[in-house]
């Protein structure tokens, strides 16, 4: 992991882990920040830990069928105010409908 990103030509690219399994929150912070990566989570699941830029995994509170309901909505759109970008990639059975409730919420 180390040596792709030490290499890696980003052009302007930003990049985003999101860690998988057992890692400790300085594990994480430490890679991010010796890598200037994102740190990709679900911010209904923790809070991210490193990152000017959030990158947001929305998989579902309890699995992909999850809808998320308005006051959720609210609730992301609050926490992607803390940061100068925010990107939100939902990832549930409903995540068009998801997305677009959340769109309409931004106007």
């Amino acid at each position: 992991m180390r040596a792709f990103f030490h290499l890696v030509e980003r052009d302007g690219l930003l990049f985003a882990w999101e860690p998988r399994g057992e890692w400790e929150d300085k594990q994480i912070n430490g890679l991010c920040q010796e890598l200037d990566l994102a740190h990709g989570l679900d911010p209904f699941q923790r809070p991210p830990l490193y990152g000017k830029i959030a990158y947001f995994r929305l998989h579902g509170m309890g699995g992909y069928r999850y809808r998320y309901t308005d006051q959720d909505l609210s609730r992301l759109l609050r926490w992607c105010r803390e940061y100068e970008k925010a990107y939100c990639l939902f990832n549930n059975i409903s995540m068009f409908e998801d997305a677009l409730r959340m769109k309409e919420m931004l106007r």
